[in-house]
């Protein structure tokens, strides 16, 4: 328009820019059946000789094919990257114009071949898994030359030989996962908690090793006043299995009996399975798609469970019960893999299995923190020991005791047919290490302890301490001594123990365990025996120089 038609005025191009246009137009137009012409040559002539060899040798023997180094998958893909290269840099000059051109014909037909000559028909055989990779680093070359347009990229940016590849490793992967992990989660939708026995008991021979070896320090010329050697051990074995009948294999490996659900059984069956599907199958690609199987099932049986009875597993013997199952589980896939060392997946399915274990853990933490809140409860009811020999408050703290007292032993008679031996004595231990110190505080915390204190405190004390030994005593002759383990993993049942007989003990001998390290062995204190001393033993010389004997003055 003029300058009076709309208030503006448009300036034409200038000649020497339009003719750049023009020419640029030209030579494009030009370029263009040129470069479209060369993929056509290339792609019927040069990336055949890369692929056809490969694959007409595979068809004719029938054999499946072998991508490794040195006459391996690798082969194509370093050619076809030279090639490419070669075409980029010294035909088309780097030119990012040239390269974007040749691109639209070139990488479309090139990744059709390698997908139908190559891939295709490896889908099922032995180092498609190697092959794919392959060709996924040569599509990466590719892109960093400038050779994958982007009209023909996927979802993420893909390439159409890998997207290509990671569909046929996903249906690959479904078709061996997908039943199992349908099975195994039809079973835990389902969940059967019925209990079944598992694990194996504890032979004869081990208990009575294990005890004889501590309390007796070895023989067999292995000597108890220095440290055995591995050497030391192995002579007193021999000597210990001639003893016993000409024993001559003690199975230390054992770890008694338990009870795990019979989903935990079924699931078992499905993971057993897979693993022995793992062990005979020739693929590396399904052997990993097995093993990721069973790190899958075990995932779900970490997690479906807890969503789904939540509130059930909030209890003693369910959580318990359900920690089994973890741990039985757990023990199933990492004994396999400590038989068949190097798999593809044993990080991913060792890691799943410690994540399995370390729930089941979990879970039983809260319940017996919740056994012990329960506990904790009962003896606050008593609001302290003070006083206990007057009749309504020694009625009082019996009657809570006593509560307490049958807590323990419905915890104990709840969890001892469940667990593993050592399971259960570390389970009752936790339950009472804290109660049992909360008891020799309440006792110690006495500033003034009457003779009818002392006399009553022992009595009122007796039935829980009974139910702690009943608690820990051995359901047969030839378990592991459960009392010894218990009292190991709660040492304040020791001195719980100590400080009741101490009640009516004479002051020389409260001075004499003390000086022979009996009392500090159970965990009392030089400041805790003294304050018991001045709580119970009225102010004279003989007090007066035994402390100064207990603090060291």
């Amino acid at each position: 328009r003029g300058p009076g038609a709309g208030g503006g005025r448009v300036q034409a191009p200038a000649p020497a820019a339009a003719r750049e246009v023009l020419e640029g137009l030209r030579a494009k137009q030009q370029l263009e059946p040129q470069l479209q012409a060369l993929s056509r040559k290339l792609c019927q002539e040069l990336v055949p000789e890369f692929l056809g060899a490969r694959a007409t040798e595979a068809e004719a023997s029938g054999s499946t094919l072998s991508f490794g180094p040195g006459g391996g998958g690798g082969d194509f893909a370093a050619g076809l990257e030279a090639a490419a290269a070669f075409v980029v840099h010294q035909v088309l000059g780097s030119s990012r114009e040239a390269v974007a051109l040749f691109a639209r014909w070139f990488w479309p037909d090139v990744a059709q071949l390698v997908i139908e000559r190559l891939l295709r028909p490896a889908e099922e055989r032995e180092g498609f898994a190697e092959l794919a990779q392959a060709a996924q680093r040569l599509e990466g070359t590719a892109e960093g030359l400038g050779l994958v347009p982007g009209d023909v990229r996927h979802g993420g940016g893909q390439g159409p030989l890998s997207h290509y590849c990671e569909e046929v490793f996903r249906k690959l992967t479904s078709r061996e996962q997908l039943p199992s992990l349908l099975a195994a989660r039809k079973a835990l939708v389902a969940m059967d908690w019925g209990e079944e026995p598992a694990g194996k008991p504890l032979p004869r021979a081990t208990f009575e090793a294990v005890l004889s070896g501590l309390q007796r320090g070895g023989d067999g010329g292995a000597g108890g006043s220095r440290q055995k050697t591995v050497q030391d051990w192995e002579a007193w074995l021999e000597a210990f299995a001639r003893r016993h009948d000409g024993l001559r294999l003690i199975d230390f490996t054992a770890t008694g009996e338990y009870r795990i659900t019979r989903s935990a059984r079924e699931i078992e069956g499905l993971v057993a399975g897979l693993l022995q599907r793992s062990e005979s199958c020739g693929n590396r690609f399904v052997q990993r798609c097995l093993l990721d199987a069973v790190a899958n099932v075990a995932a779900m049986y970490r997690l479906l469970p807890p969503l789904r009875f939540k509130e059930k597993l909030q209890a003693l013997a369910p959580s318990f019960v359900y920690c089994n199952d973890c741990m039985h589980l757990a023990d199933l896939g990492c004994a396999w893999l400590a038989h068949h060392p190097g798999r593809d997946s044993e990080g991913q399915m060792l890691a799943e299995m410690d994540r399995l274990r370390a729930h089941g853990r979990r879970l039983t933490s809260g319940a017996l923190m919740e056994a012990t809140d329960a506990l904790l409860d009962t003896l606050d009811e008593c609001e302290g020991l003070h006083r206990c020999h007057l009749p309504h408050r020694q009625r009082r703290i019996a009657g809570q005791l006593g509560s307490m007292a049958a807590q323990i032993h419905r915890h104990g008679a709840t969890l001892r047919p469940l667990l593993r031996p050592m399971d259960y004595a570390k389970a009752m231990a936790s339950i009472l290490q804290l109660v049992l110190d909360r008891l020799c505080q309440d006792v110690l915390e006495l500033r003034d302890i009457s003779v009818e204190e002392s006399e009553s405190l022992p009595k009122l004390l007796q039935p829980l301490l009974q139910a702690v030994v009943a608690a820990g005593a051995p359901m047969q002759g030839d378990e592991l001594q459960m009392l010894h383990a218990v009292a190991g993993l709660a040492p304040s049942l020791g001195k719980l123990k100590q400080l009741t007989s101490l009640l009516d003990a004479p002051l020389v001998d409260i001075v004499r365990r003390w000086e022979s390290g009996l009392l500090a062995r159970v965990g009392f204190t030089a400041a805790e025996v003294a304050d018991f001393v001045r709580a119970v033993f009225a102010p004279t010389e003989l007090r007066q120089g035994s402390l100064q004997r207990i603090l060291g003055e």
